[in-house]
């Protein structure tokens, strides 16, 4: 920035500038395209300044930022301007918030948003061959939608159900849901009898035959479904901790035999889940944050460099999304999913 800058108008700026290379009005005029007269009013505050075009060729002839001379002439150029109206919500939160920072902050994002184009990218259909995967956000993060998305994209030959107590008619579309309208029994039955198939593909795998196709479960709201799986004494002959019994034998040995696991909730807490102390437990899921909860999930990232990167990131994106895999961490790309029945807030 011109050390001048923030202290002249635009006109007074450019006569400045103008006359320390020499120019006459009619010289400079000519080498931008306007005549000595438009020129001499724009100089000295009579005339608006000139258009977009002209005032990038004036900074580029006197050696000034095209935007800070711009800025200065109370415009903005066309190509930022299409940068906002593409994604106008969040572009101007972005600026708003970038608005307190500090002129060194604003710098270093600057700096550091060069330095992470090169952050690698989870790509989202390795799902299909990672371990179990559990997806974290708040109420209304799209959690459950990107669930489904992952699902119908990547495991559409698979035996699908999903235990959701709470379902309505259309969340889940053409996937079998189980438990809907708070039936309990029934998803206590059907993890029971997940567990006998897997005690069963066992038996198989030990006689050397093959299993059949991929089995996927999806379990919403982990761990306050198992938690009222306890709860449900009426429920006779099945174990009073079939949700946590569930869980953990599949997290140990489902994938060695086909039968994953998408766990669905508002957190990631080892000691909620009761699975503390139980690391091959914890590390069995990949871990999908999404919404506010990525930006909380970063505090796991220990290199701070790295961490600014994935926060600025996150900061440019609509949909932040912070992967946990093993953990490393990454960011990932939510796709469009309006043609799964909405999408992402």
């Amino acid at each position: 920035m011109h050390k001048n800058l923030g202290k002249k108008t635009f006109g007074a700026l450019v006569r400045q500038l103008r006359l320390s290379r020499g120019d006459s009005l009619r010289e400079f005029a000519k080498e931008i395209g306007t005549s000595a007269n438009f020129l001499s009013g724009m100089e000295t505050g009579k005339l608006a300044p000139a258009g977009e075009e002209k005032i990038k060729r004036i900074a580029e002839l006197l050696g000034q930022d095209k935007d800070e001379m711009l800025a200065l002439a109370g415009k903005v150029s066309s190509d930022v301007l299409e940068i906002i109206q593409q994604n106008p919500k969040e572009m101007s939160a972005l600026l708003r918030r970038l608005n307190h920072a500090s002129p060194s902050r604003i710098k270093n994002y600057t700096t550091e948003m060069v330095s992470s184009d090169t952050i690698e990218f989870y790509p989202l259909d390795t799902i299909s061959r990672e371990n179990h995967t559990a997806v974290i956000g708040e109420t209304g993060s799209g959690k459950s939608l990107l669930t489904k998305y992952l699902i119908q994209s990547y495991f559409e030959d698979a035996d699908i159900g999903v235990y959701d107590s709470d379902a309505a008619p259309r969340d889940w579309g053409s996937m079998k849901v189980i438990g809907n309208k708070g039936n309990y029994k029934a998803i206590a039955a059907g993890m029971e009898k997940d567990m006998k198939e897997l005690k069963h593909r066992t038996v198989l795998h030990g006689e050397g035959k093959k299993f059949g196709k991929e089995i996927v479960r999806v379990i919403e709201e982990y761990p306050s479904t198992a938690a009222e799986l306890s709860e449900q004494s009426e429920i006779i002959g099945i174990s009073r901790d079939m949700g946590l019994l569930w869980l953990k034998r599949l997290l140990r040995r489902g994938r060695k035999y086909r039968i994953k696991v998408f766990a669905v909730a508002q957190e990631f807490e080892v000691n909620a889940w009761k699975i503390s102390g139980e690391g091959g437990l914890r590390r069995a899921f990949t871990v999908i944050y999404l919404g506010s909860t990525a930006y909380q999930a970063l505090t796991l990232v220990k290199d701070r460099k790295y961490r600014e990167q994935l926060r600025l990131l996150f900061d440019s994106v609509p949909h932040p999304c912070l992967v946990d895999v093993k953990g490393r961490y990454y960011p990932a790309e939510i796709p469009d999913l309006s043609n799964f029945g909405g999408s992402i807030k």
